[in-house]
């Protein structure tokens, strides 16, 4: 697929023996970022600086997703150094820092290979307007329904999906690691947790028999991005990014339980005036949309 935008580039890698990468989205202009972070077990960096009681109004250089939980965060350092090094980031003295707001998922599912900083190297060298949506980059090793375990999830991945309305542009790039299943418009499960005869299983239906203290079930997280040219500020992204994990909600089954750090960031070139109301709507329906990109 193809962004229908000049304003942002992708970029990502994987490992095919780690089952797991590193996506990154890539501004071209200068911007304005927010995040809605849900769920109780997020693993970030550098995103508190994205939050409307902090300083305002900041422009991000790249927004990173990475697999390997924290130790993820070592791929992201290969893209902060190759930033600094080609003169991008905030200059402080004679100092450039590149401000890399980042997330991770939990995919050590069947190995314990660690990510190295050349993953993030890789990946800033990859960047265009295309993506590829499934089990590439971070979304590797992704997984959904966790209910009765890893061995009995779904692999997923990463979706994407975008929209134009006259000038307007919304985008959600999605790594969909969940916890929950996945439903379709029609409330069918599409993706999930299986029983042992491969059937898929209500999640939310067996843990009333069942529970939810399953430690195998402790491997999620959901990680998006939002790329738009809404003109807005640091607290407008924030709800644009509260807009996707609502859309998020309606597609996945539980949303945002305690073994999920679900994390949306948002960002945009702020160039179009439009209703927020409505773009938040449209954001909301392309979230949705990019869960289900992963399966198609």
């Amino acid at each position: 697929m193809q962004l229908d935008t000049n304003d942002f580039m992708l970029g990502g890698y994987h490992s095919d023996s780690a089952k797991s990468g590193i996506t990154a989205v890539f501004p071209m202009k200068p911007n304005v970022a927010g995040i809605s972070q849900h769920g109780g077990s997020p693993g970030t960096m550098e995103t508190d600086i994205l939050r409307p009681l902090h300083r305002k109004n900041n422009s991000v250089d790249a927004v990173g997703i990475c697999g390997r939980s924290i130790f993820g965060f070592t791929a992201v350092q290969g893209i902060i150094k190759r930033m600094r090094e080609n003169g991008a980031g905030f200059r402080v003295g004679n100092i450039r820092v590149p401000i890399v707001p980042a997330a991770a998922i939990f995919d050590f599912v069947d190995n314990e290979e660690m990510p190295e900083e050349k993953w993030g190297d890789l990946a800033y060298e990859s960047r265009s307007k295309s993506i590829r949506t499934g089990l590439y980059w971070a979304g590797r090793g992704a997984t959904v329904g966790k209910i009765r375990g890893v061995a009995n999830c779904t692999p997923s991945g990463q979706g994407f999906s975008q929209y134009r309305k006259g000038g307007l542009y919304v985008g959600v790039l999605t790594v969909l690691n969940a916890f929950g299943d996945i439903r379709n418009g029609q409330g069918e499960i599409i993706a999930g947790a299986r029983d042992e005869n491969g059937k898929f299983v209500d999640s939310i239906e067996y843990a009333k028999t069942h529970g939810v203290t399953n430690s195998r079930m402790k491997v999620n997280t959901t990680v998006g991005v939002l790329i738009t040219n809404l003109v807005g500020d640091t607290s407008t992204m924030g709800r644009m990014a509260e807009a996707c994990n609502l859309g998020y909600a309606s597609r996945i089954y539980p949303y945002s339980t305690s073994y999920d750090g679900d994390t949306v960031f948002a960002v945009s070139t702020n160039e179009v005036e439009e209703d927020i109301d409505l773009a938040m709507m449209i954001a909301r329906s392309v979230a949705s949309d990019s869960v289900i990109s992963v399966f198609q």
